[in-house]
């Protein structure tokens, strides 16, 4: 009579059931819809959400009929859906046409002030993000954008000397403003120097 062996207790081994692979594709889809929300607002964190739900989804596990969580056809229309999101959400965007600094084309300032110009642009509710700031000469001055999201440019001296400052968009560009910074003090203390010296002679 053959006798009966049991693995788990005889010491040869030891059985272990393989662990259950969780289900991701819940947390997926959540994040897919996340994404399609965010694309209408950012095209990148929209693109990132939804991206991330897709590997969490395509991740899953299969079913016990051995059918994955998730059909072909459905990722197919995420994928077109969030392109058309993109699409429609990059071209409501308005694209700035006109740029102008509010200041006269040539400027004098003191190194121990900063200057803020108002910037005037046609197109109302456009991503002023994307304006850059330039100065030809970055040692002299600083051209940088006012915090808060104000449509306004932050002049900053540096050190005496003249550059020239506007701003653009792509493309589309404003006038040019010449900058001279000037250190006041010093001049009037060379001044009064001098005067003191032509009152000695």
């Amino acid at each position: 009579m053959a006798v009966h062996t049991d693995t788990k207790t005889s010491g040869q081994y030891e059985y272990k059931p393989p662990k259950q692979q969780k289900n991701t594709a819940p947390l997926g889809w959540v994040l897919t819809v996340l994404g399609l929300l965010f694309t209408a607002a950012s095209i990148l964190p929209g693109a990132v959400f939804t991206a991330l739900g897709l590997f969490y989804v395509l991740n899953a596990p299969q079913n016990k009929d051995g059918r994955p969580f998730y059909k072909k056809k459905r990722l197919i229309i995420v994928a077109v859906f969030w392109l058309l999101i993109a699409v429609s959400s990059s071209s409501m965007e308005p694209k700035i046409t006109s740029l102008s600094l509010e200041s006269d084309a040539v400027l004098q300032m003191d190194i121990s002030e900063t200057k803020e110009i108002p910037i005037s642009m046609l197109e109302e509710g456009a991503d002023i993000q994307k304006i850059h700031y330039h100065s030809s000469d970055t040692s002299v001055l600083t051209f940088e954008p006012k915090e808060d999201g104000v449509l306004m440019g932050i002049v900053t001296p540096l050190k005496e000397g003249t550059s020239e400052i506007h701003i653009s968009s792509g493309k589309v560009s404003s006038q040019v403003i010449t900058v001279t910074v000037i250190d006041q003090a010093r001049i009037a203390a060379e001044e009064e120097a001098a005067r003191k010296a032509a009152e000695e002679e």
